[in-house]
């Protein structure tokens, strides 16, 4: 679990990395345990060691409705805007948007194995 429903205002996210096409690629899904719809699901990476970067900051959830699930796959993209020099190369911090719940913050550790195909 990459945030708990309880840190995300009630929507949950769980992820897992795998080789994508040019590059590593995060599988989400998210869980909605709030009363309302969820929708507009947005993402932000910090500068990194590995210089990901999203692909598209719109991550294609559409919209959640209370008690459902939805899956979506968040390609990432090298890009050297996004180097931090010295930071640790499979440590990424995210931001993830939704409406009306906010944004979430958390870390992941990239498997090595992926970042070997960016």
């Amino acid at each position: 679990t990459l945030v708990p429903a309880e840190a995300g205002s009630g929507c949950s996210l769980e992820g897992a990395w795998e080789d994508g096409n040019g590059g590593p690629l995060l599988r989400l899904r998210a869980s909605n345990h709030s009363v309302g719809p969820v929708s507009n699901f947005m993402v932000q990476f910090n500068k990194n060691g590995a210089s990901l970067a999203p692909a598209s900051q719109t991550i294609g959830f559409g919209t959640v409705a209370p008690g459902a699930t939805a899956e979506a796959a968040l390609q990432t993209v090298v890009s050297s805007s996004m180097a931090a020099p010295g930071a640790l190369p499979r440590r990424l911090q995210v931001a993830i948007k939704n409406d009306p719940l906010g944004v979430v913050y958390f870390e992941t550790e990239i498997p090595e194995n992926t970042l070997s195909s960016s």
